[in-house]
């Protein structure tokens, strides 16, 4: 999961925990581009927009190099605008949530159904 909200990721991270899925979190793009290449995650759920110099297109283009058959979600509280999210889903991503979500049922339950 990668995403520099970091009330974000603690609470998907619990929720995804209780169905004991293991979480590894980033809080920006290349710690995630580091995790990719060390643990080669089947799922990948990443902000659209990420501080630092590696943005989350540069994330889901390492994601489709390293595991090709690998699920990538994009999840944005910000308005992102509708060419950013149809270019990452032309690039290989899974789906786009937007934030806020229902982190409790429904946002876990579609993260979920990706494994």
């Amino acid at each position: 999961m990668v995403d520099d909200e970091v009330a974000i990721t603690e609470v998907l991270n619990r929720q995804l925990q209780r169905h004991e899925i293991e979480v590894l979190v980033a809080h920006n793009g290349v710690a995630a581009i580091e995790f990719l290449e060390k643990y080669r995650p089947t799922l990948v759920v990443c902000d659209i927009s990420l501080p630092g110099s590696a943005s989350s297109m540069d994330v889901l283009r390492k994601t489709r190099e390293l595991n090709p058959d690998a699920h990538f979600i994009i999840i944005s509280g910000k308005p992102a605008d509708d060419i950013t999210v149809e270019i990452m889903i032309d690039s290989g991503a899974d789906l786009f949530i937007k934030k806020p979500f229902d982190l409790l049922s429904k946002t876990s339950e579609q993260i979920i159904s990706f494994l």
